[in-house]
């Protein structure tokens, strides 16, 4: 879509024209001072989006999620266990173990125990334990000791609760979802500080533009103020008549520092938006982009309108944030439900044993694999009452995917009808603006011929005076309109989310949008 801001329709003739008479080039003009600097509109934006401590913070939290995204993963390293231990034992033998062991009346018992193993997860909710271990026994039986060895496997697989509805990956998916919806947030304050900071830049070019209109109606009474004392010189004018025009040049000579004020005003707010990012000498810069703006390009409503909704059911920030919601809702749904599930486990381990009076010799046997140890069975877990607290939390996340649900339909239904109705406003005000514009230029063409009748001797000084301020509203009200039409195609570009993609500071890529590189950092590349 073209951008609505250069949409106006006027030919290129009546916008040489109208940059003549807005912007007041006229050599009386040149009375005013040297602008210090120039300031363009996306110089401006590139400050503000340096230097903004909103966007900053945003930012901050997307990488932050990003980060919180990836370690989810970890749940699925594995983990290297090493243990060394020694235990021991010495007791006296009760009446049954010593007749069981020969009259022995005590036991002694010290074992040396080593074992390393790898353990983890698995993306199907098992978890799994591969390990070896070697033991050196002795007791009061065993002169010298024997040494036992094991290598083997074990794992438990679940077959309801913790496997279903995609259970095992729900913190992932869940901390995806978050991700997503931190990056949204972070486009929306971008949008939100790039819009403002439109609205300010516009702002100081309205006031700049004014105060070249002042200074124009201070020319123009200068020149009647001239033609006056030439006139009153000649004797076909008062000495009243120059009174009049003297006090008539006074007057717009006020009015004029008045537009020096509202300039300063307008720079000193372009300083605050910056957040003390400020550090261009020489004062108040002028806005050089002209508020007027054609790209000569057709206006179709309808057209403009089926574009921006399909943009911005892709790229809306608070539509995208609602989606994203719904889908994070679904996530917590499935694991709720997975988590009302009965328990029932599989359980295996599988191994072999080696014993010897050397760690050679309980190796060595270990090897032959004569002496497997395993086990397979299952286990069940069934709360009595049939998990209250697990079908009543599922009742609840259900409900919360539903509000979600709501929340994104009545954001979808006033995005539409908000960018239909802008659309629509931004088609009329463009005619409106067009239409001012002419009439400036027929207003401007009667202060000409009237300024010529007072020279002729054929018009008097209230009526050029009359016409100059007849003109003077008229490009007031082109002025008004031009806000106007500009704060309409901001409001357009905030609703449809295409704030960002007009000032070419993203794109939408395989169906995704990708901010461009100064907005985006290494750690998501």
């Amino acid at each position: 879509m073209e951008k609505c801001r250069g949409s106006v329709s006027v030919s290129v003739r009546a916008l040489a024209l109208a940059g003549l008479v807005l912007l007041g080039w006229r050599a009386g003009a040149q009375d005013l001072p040297t602008p210090p600097s120039t300031l363009t509109l996306a110089a401006f934006l590139r400050d503000v989006i340096r230097t903004n401590p909103n966007i900053r913070e945003a930012r901050l939290q997307w990488l932050i999620s990003t980060g919180q995204a990836r370690a989810e993963w970890g749940a699925y390293e594995p983990t290297l266990v090493a243990s060394a231990k020694e235990e021991g034992l010495h007791q006296q033998n009760t009446a049954l173990e010593q007749f069981q062991q020969l009259g022995t009346p005590l036991y002694d018992e010290k074992n040396d125990a080593y074992s390393v193993s790898v353990e983890g997860n698995l993306p199907s909710g098992a978890n799994y334990n591969l390990g070896a271990s070697v033991t050196r026994l002795q007791d009061t039986y065993v002169e010298g000791g024997q040494y036992k060895t094991f290598l083997g496997v074990s794992a438990q697989q679940p077959l309801l609760k913790g496997f279903t509805h995609g259970a095992p990956e729900a913190s992932i998916r869940s901390a995806f979802e978050d991700r997503i919806i931190a990056f949204h947030q972070y486009r929306r304050q971008l949008m939100v500080a790039v819009t403002q900071a439109e609205a300010v830049y516009w702002n100081l070019a309205f006031a700049q533009e004014v105060l070249r209109m002042d200074a124009d109606s201070v020319t123009v009474a200068q020149d009647l103020l001239t033609i006056a004392r030439a006139a009153a010189a000649a004797g076909r004018m008062s000495d009243l008549d120059v009174q009049e025009a003297d006090a008539e040049l006074a007057t717009r000579e006020a009015t004029r520092e008045d537009g020096q004020l509202s300039v300063t005003e307008a720079g000193r707010q372009l300083e605050l938006l910056l957040g003390g990012g400020w550090n261009r000498p020489g004062g108040v810069p002028e806005a050089t982009d002209a508020l007027i703006q054609d790209n000569h390009a057709a206006w179709n409503p309808d057209a403009q309108a089926r574009s921006l909704e399909a943009w911005a059911e892709r790229a809306q920030p608070d539509y995208m944030i609602e989606s994203e919601q719904v889908r994070k809702e679904n996530v917590l749904v499935g694991l709720q439900q997975d988590q009302a599930l009965p328990e029932l486990n599989l359980t295996g381990s599988y191994g072999y044993t080696g014993l010897g009076d050397t760690p050679q010799d309980s190796l060595d046997a270990l090897g032959t694999q004569s002496y497997p140890t395993w086990s397979l069975g299952l286990e069940l877990r069934l709360p009595l009452l049939l998990g209250v607290r697990q079908r009543n939390d599922v009742e609840v996340e259900e409900l919360k995917r539903e509000l979600a649900a709501s929340r994104m339909a009545a954001v979808k239904e006033q995005m539409q009808a908000t960018i239909a109705s802008l659309v629509q406003s931004i088609a009329t005000l463009r005619d409106h603006v067009g239409n001012l514009h002419r009439v400036v230029e027929i207003k401007s063409d009667l202060l000409t011929v009237q300024t010529a009748r007072l020279k002729a001797g054929t018009a008097s000084l209230l009526e050029v005076y009359s016409a100059e301020d007849a003109l003077r509203q008229a490009r007031q009200q082109e002025l008004e309109a031009v806000v106007r039409y500009r704060q309409a195609a901001m409001d357009l570009e905030r609703a449809s989310g295409s704030v960002l993609r007009d000032h070419a500071l993203e794109e939408l890529s395989g169906g995704q949008v990708i901010l461009n590189d100064s907005l985006r950092s290494p750690l998501v590349d």
